[in-house]
């Protein structure tokens, strides 16, 4: 096992940051071929290892530096600044790792006692079967949507438990199984985030015993197991409505890449005699794109930081805070979407080549914003409700 990391040798939240963005060109260099295999490439995979990225929220005993959603954001806006396939891959292993975390100690030795450096995919929906035995569960199913799941050992599966004699669907339940245990689909064949490898996978009759197991409402709202024995705040971040901030942020920054990469072609560019830098619509055009992604991560990481420092007092977060969390990292997201839209527009025929990032990035941000999780409409309801002084839906929050 890895020794345990102190605040002594841990290296600070700024120097993470530092790192990530220093692997932006490299990521932006590989963007292509990542796309081309439909997942991350080993040597990016290896780079995190080297910066240590793999370690921002593991916990601190097998070498991990729990810092905040705040630090994984920043990592997140720099990352898919130069690839968003690559930066959503590590900035979901956080969110998992954070997740492992929250479960009992056994189940954390079981992914990182030997291992340290192992990394988790997931698939958090509600999907599949499992069936409470003696000591545990039985699941089987299909799942899909598990990005990183080429360099993942372990998994984490959404589905619903379904106690022995019990009617009804079950209580939403995360299992974490090894995934030499699953039968990977390789079904990843999309037009945006294509180098993510979100393949689907299966599973058959696997047995998940009871301490590999927590319930979704209870991760959702930041409650670990009784034997986590992490105290760290990151830790006690209400899952549901923190994640988003994450994920929000590789949109943020994969359309931050697209107005750089507008910018520079715009500086070079000349159609039928007009220097289109000289352009007075052009010039209003970066502006406000570039106000509008400043607005956008400012609210993604003041919403992550305001978590953070509640979680650093011991406050719970009200209905309110996890309902305005969601609707903040759905709005980022709107905000990137509609600014990739009109910086497209302005593009130009030379945009639509395939080796051209300015299309890249439009369809990476595109596909973010088609996650259920960042979907305007699902997240603003939610607020709407509470701010309305109505109880939240469940599930919503």
């Amino acid at each position: 096992m890895s020794s345990s990391v102190t605040t002594a040798n841990r290296p600070s939240p700024e120097e993470m940051v530092a790192r990530a963005r220093g692997l932006a060109p490299t990521l932006r260099e590989r963007a292509a071929a990542c796309e081309a295999a439909r997942r991350c490439p080993d040597e990016t995979i290896a780079d995190f290892y080297a910066a240590e990225l793999n370690r921002l929220i593991q916990p601190a005993r097998y070498g991990g530096y729990e810092m905040g959603w705040d630090v994984l954001c920043q990592a997140a806006f720099a990352m898919a600044h130069g690839c968003a396939s690559q930066g959503w891959v590590l900035t979901v292993y956080g969110d998992h790792a954070q997740c492992i975390g929250m479960l009992e100690r056994s189940a954390q030795d079981a992914v990182w006692g030997d291992n340290p450096k192992a990394l988790v995919c997931a698939s958090f929906g509600a999907q599949g079967a499992a069936k409470r035995v003696a000591g545990g569960a039985i699941m089987s199913g299909r799942w899909s949507f598990a990005s990183g799941i080429d360099h993942a050992s372990w998994m984490l599966v959404g589905s619903r438990l379904v106690e022995d004699g019990a009617q009804g669907p079950g209580d939403h339940t995360f299992f974490l199984v090894p995934k030499a245990e699953a039968a990977v689909i390789d079904d990843w064949h999309v037009v945006g985030l294509a180098g993510t490898g979100s393949k689907s996978f299966t599973l058959e009759d696997v047995f998940v015993p009871d301490d590999r197991m927590i319930l979704g409402e209870r991760a959702n709202a930041g409650r670990l197991s009784d034997g986590s024995g992490n105290t760290a705040p990151v830790f006690r971040v209400p899952r549901m409505s923190t994640a988003g901030f994450g994920l929000a942020a590789v949109a943020v920054g994969g359309a931050r890449g697209m107005l750089d990469a507008f910018v520079d072609a715009a500086r070079k560019r000349i159609t039928r005699g007009t220097v289109i830098a000289e352009e007075q619509y052009v010039q209003i055009e970066i502006a406000e794109s570039a106000a509008a992604l400043r607005a956008a991560e400012t609210v993604i990481l003041a919403g992550a930081a305001e978590m953070m420092a509640r979680n650093l007092r011991n406050e719970a977060a009200t209905p309110l805070l996890r309902t305005e969390n969601k609707r903040d990292a759905a709005y980022a997201v709107r905000i990137a979407r509609e600014t990739v839209d009109r910086l497209f527009a302005l593009s130009g025929g030379n945009s639509l080549r395939t080796d051209n990032a300015i299309q890249r990035h439009f369809r990476d941000v595109h596909a973010a914003a088609s996650h259920y999780g960042l979907r305007w409409d699902n997240n603003a309801m939610p607020y709407g409700r509470v701010a309305l002084g109505l109880d939240p839906l469940p599930g919503t929050y």
